[in-house]
């Protein structure tokens, strides 16, 4: 694995991928088992072991994530932070980040007289979370805001979601309808810390113009809220590929955002290589978002901007592997080469 982002610098590492399609009819698997070890020049360092299976009606997925990092960012909480070029890529904005997380989720279709067109699945879940931060210097805006001293936390989450999916493809769909409503509650009594919560929104469509993924378009809507205490890891933070691709990362941390993302994409090369068929197309997209502390701030505060162009190829798979984008916002621009899945 590599890949190379204007936010984490050069990502090196291995992962692997086994996955089990039983006979052939089994959408989209049996299971997938996937190691990945990761090493990011301006970023974490993280292990990841994943297992997801699907038998009958239930879908299970377990996870294990181990990370540390020098170079987490912090501008500041609320949507109208400054941010200073001359010190984007100074430890001024960093903090130091570890991180142990153990989770597991059970998915499975709601028991209840529901069309046949709009099947709806539970899905319930439980981590174990192991955080402990600290400015990356003294002089840091981390450390003004939080204190010298290292910060340790230890909770666990409880989440509970609905999930909707209409998609002709979890990895590059081009057709459908997915939606995801998810609350998390972390306990005090399974925390070191205040009890807090967070609710995220998810609602992507997929528009065909052309068959064959010729031509479509591709939008996501998304809102999170996050309660007053929860950690600066689990609160909502606008900037980056996950949101707006040209804002740098983790550019806004608040406790409410908004963002819609649109896409027209083309996959308009196919050429026979080795018995395959090597892909490759293009796309335009624009993101927009806002964040506030409230409902009434994230009304009223400024709406943020991204624009750019994105580049896709694949050869062994349907899936998109290999992904090229090139963000612009009012902040500057961002680049983004990597393996992995459009939304």
């Amino acid at each position: 694995m590599v890949s190379v982002s204007s936010d984490r610098g050069t990502t090196l590492g291995v992962v692997t991928q086994r996955f089990d399609y039983g006979a052939g009819d089994l959408l989209p698997f049996r299971s997938l088992l996937i190691l990945q070890i990761r090493h990011q020049s301006r970023g974490p360092d993280d292990v990841l072991l994943s297992w997801e299976a699907v038998e009958d009606a239930l879908r299970w997925k377990l996870e294990a994530v181990g990370l540390q990092s020098k170079y987490e960012r912090y501008y500041g909480f609320g949507d109208s932070t400054a941010r200073d070029p001359a010190l984007a890529d100074q430890a001024y904005y960093f903090y130091e980040h570890r991180a142990a997380l153990v989770s597991g989720t059970v998915r499975w279709p709601l028991p209840i007289s529901v069309p046949a067109s709009m099947p709806i699945d539970l899905q319930l879940g439980a981590s174990a979370v192991s955080r402990r931060s600290r400015p990356a210097v003294g002089t840091s805006l981390f450390g003004q805001d939080f204190g010298a001293a290292p910060i340790h936390q230890l909770y666990a989450k409880l989440s509970l979601g609905l999930v909707y999916d209409r998609r002709n493809s979890e990895f590059i769909a081009s057709r459908g309808v997915y939606g995801f409503l998810g609350a998390q509650l972390a306990p005090a009594t399974l925390s070191s810390q205040p009890e807090w919560r967070r609710m995220d929104l998810d609602l992507r469509r997929y528009d065909s113009f052309a068959d064959d993924r010729w031509l479509w378009l591709a939008s996501q809507f998304r809102y999170s809220s996050s309660s007053e205490g929860a950690p600066l890891e689990e609160k909502v933070r606008l900037g980056s590929i996950g949101t707006l691709r040209g804002l740098p990362l983790y550019r806004y941390a608040s406790d409410h955002y908004l963002t819609l993302r649109t896409e027209l994409r083309s996959l308009w090369f196919r050429a026979p290589a080795f018995g395959r068929t090597l892909k490759a197309g293009n796309g335009v997209f624009l993101d927009t978002g806002r964040v506030g502390d409230t409902l009434s701030r994230l009304s009223s505060s400024e709406t943020h901007w991204a624009w750019g162009f994105t580049f896709f190829a694949s050869f062994w798979t349907d899936d998109f592997i290999a992904n090229a984008d090139i963000g612009f916002s009012d902040e500057g621009s961002a680049y983004y080469i990597r393996l992995g899945h459009a939304f």
